[in-house]
């Protein structure tokens, strides 16, 4: 009776069915507790309830001959009860995805006739009894997403006839043991988010029968082995990503079997192999290394998902495009890569940090080319309306006086002292280039080509902050001489300048915090809708913004912010001040607003939010 929808309980009445052998109700709504009385039926040797909302505990008592019992996928509590392991002829046991708590009894051990056992998806706590040898006709061990802690045990890798072990997701530690190596008959070694640390041994080239491996999040170290590559040829998912691997990579070409390599986020090097023979490959996931050299994808149209960014990959790419572009939805090959090549369509560029492509730019960056055109004219367009007749004052300016004519000498000076830190950077950019074996050597000495390498980014960062520093005290040195020249003139000069007071009561500075930080608010909105564009997913968000409202407060945000630095904060601090002293002019005063004000909505502000976001 499997899907016909039954509902209610089971009936008591059950037990009075003494021939029954085998009872299916697989995919209804029956709900309730088992019945006790079922412990009666010494005939029946299958019970499967999976998929209904049956709820209470395990029943502990169950027909002593029961051979095959499947309740996976319903509403189940409390703790296994020890009577299981007083079912002998017990050969099958499914009691996945539940909510079955408490330690795994020793008394299951008992059930040397299993040969699977599936109880992931619960909260089963504690360890895995040593006691497991036992079972020595066991053929599947699932234990995923549980909360077991503890190490692998040793006594696992004496299970000889084992073909899948899964401890996926739960607090486990310590390391591979050896003997784990010796289960030629393994098919599925799941391990990923634990805190299984340790190296991968060479001697996992004996699981030649390997079809999934996974250790992704894991602390796992050291090298991938290279007889990866040539000794598990059935191999059909490797992930291994987010761990702590580094080296190179071994050759895939053996590996044709391969539908899903996930080697993500971390430190693996050198040259990325020939994907071209993998021909059932249809998830490639390889971001966040550092690898080098061209992409050889396989000419293939079952390719899902290609993300290959944040690598120091070049070249020209290989694979058949033409037919993968009907098929690839989630693709990233390009954004920290220097591709040299006409992109396939499926390859996204909007997203790209930094891309470069020797032919076809136009069509791959033409939007962003129309939106920064038509932004820079509206900003020119303002500008116009906004400064009239003296908008030459920005592209030709002629000082007059000593005060103006020191300041642009000192400008000058500063925009001279920023050759010694081109000089100091270009070597730097150089030496990133490096990592790219195609690229434009033109774009070789900026920071487009310097991606993920610690020591030169350091570099980078410590010799800018040294030019900002040296910039800032060429800025205090203009304000300094600037000063002194206007003392001079209003000592040798007959008509006297009224300053405002110098001081300013409480009542004065209360008012123009308060009035200053609520404009900040209002003109830091662009600097928040910004972070939150680039942080936050479109339409998946708990703010409910869609993905046309994010692009759009991404793409408008920098004229936004250009505006308000250039021309609304000036305004709104001299117009502060101003009210602040009744009228009485104060620049002085009017200078230090404008300057915290650019300080909150270019900097701060956006830190913060993407501290708050969690975005690094």
């Amino acid at each position: 009776m499997v899907a016909n929808d039954l509902s209610g309980t089971l009936p008591p009445d059950l037990s009075s069915l003494s021939w029954l052998a085998s009872l299916v109700l697989t995919w209804n709504s029956l709900s309730g507790h088992v019945p006790t009385d079922l412990v009666s039926l010494t005939a029946l040797d299958s019970l499967t309830l999976w998929y209904n909302s049956i709820s209470g505990s395990v029943p502990s008592l169950l027909p002593p001959n029961l051979g095959y019992l499947e309740m996976s996928s319903n509403r189940l509590s409390g703790e296994l009860p020890r009577q299981v392991g007083g079912l002998p002829a017990l050969w099958y046991l499914a009691l996945s995805a539940n909510s079955i708590s408490g330690t795994i009894p020793s008394e299951f051990t008992l059930l040397t006739a299993i040969k699977t056992a599936k109880m992931g998806q619960n909260k089963i706590s504690g360890t895995i009894p040593w006691e497991v040898r036992n079972l020595s006709l066991a053929e599947s061990l699932s234990l995923h997403e549980n909360r077991i802690s503890g190490t692998l045990p040793i006594e696992v890798g004496t299970l000889g006839l084992l073909k899948d072990f899964s401890v996926s997701t739960c607090a486990l530690s310590g390391t591979i043991p050896e003997i784990y190596y010796s289960l030629t008959s393994l098919k599925t070694l799941g391990m990923s988010f634990n805190r299984i640390s340790g190296t991968l041994s060479s001697e996992l080239s004996k699981l030649s029968n390997l079809f999934e491996l996974g250790a992704s999040n894991t602390h796992i170290s050291g090298t991938i082995p290279t007889e990866i590559g040539s000794t598990l040829t059935k191999l059909q998912g490797l992930a291994l990503g987010t761990t702590r691997l580094s080296g190179s990579l071994p050759p895939l070409a053996a590996l044709t079997s391969l539908e899903r390599l996930l080697l993500q986020s971390n430190a693996i090097t050198g040259e990325l192999p020939s994907l071209e023979s993998l021909l059932n490959l249809t998830y490639v996931a390889l971001f966040g290394n550092f690898l080098t050299g061209r992409i050889r994808l396989p000419a293939t149209t079952w390719l899902d998902s290609v993300l290959l960014h944040q690598n120091r990959l070049s070249c020209h790419m290989s694979g058949n495009f033409s037919e993968a572009a009907a098929n690839v939805s989630n693709s990233l090959v390009l954004p920290g890569n220097a591709i040299q090549a006409d992109l396939p369509a499926w390859l996204p560029t909007k997203a790209a940090a930094f891309l470069y492509v020797s032919s076809n730019l136009w069509h791959a960056w033409r939007i962003e080319v129309i939106q920064a055109a038509a932004g820079l004219t509206l900003l020119l367009l303002f500008l116009v309306l906004y400064m009239g007749t003296r908008v030459h004052q920005y592209l030709h300016f002629t000082p007059h006086g000593p005060v103006e004519k020191l300041q642009v000498s000192l400008a000058m000076l500063a925009g001279v002292w920023g050759i010694p830190m081109c000089a100091l950077l270009l070597p730097i950019y150089k030496l990133g280039s490096n990592f790219f074996e195609c690229g434009k050597f033109s774009l070789t000495f900026t920071i487009a080509y310097l991606i993920d390498d610690p020591l030169l980014e350091w570099a980078a960062a410590i010799a800018a902050c040294l030019f900002a520093a040296s910039s800032s005290a060429l800025v205090v040195a203009v304000q300094s001489a600037s000063s002194s020249c206007e003392t001079i003139l209003r000592r040798t000069t007959t008509t006297a300048v009224t300053a405002p007071e110098s001081g300013y009561t409480v009542r004065e500075l209360v008012v123009l915090v308060l009035a200053w930080t609520a404009i900040l608010f209002f003109l830091s909105i662009p600097s928040q809708l910004y972070v939150i564009s680039t942080s936050v997913p479109g339409g998946e968000n708990r703010l409910g913004l869609s993905s046309s409202v994010l692009d759009l407060s991404q793409n408008v945000t920098a004229a936004v912010l250009a505006l308000i630095t250039v021309f609304i904060l000036p305004r709104a601090a001299h117009v502060l001040a101003r009210a602040v002293r009744g009228g009485v002019p104060d620049r002085h005063m009017a200078v230090r607003l404008m300057m915290s004000g650019r300080l909150v909505v270019a900097c701060i502000v956006p830190f913060v939010f993407t501290v708050l976001l969690d975005q690094q």
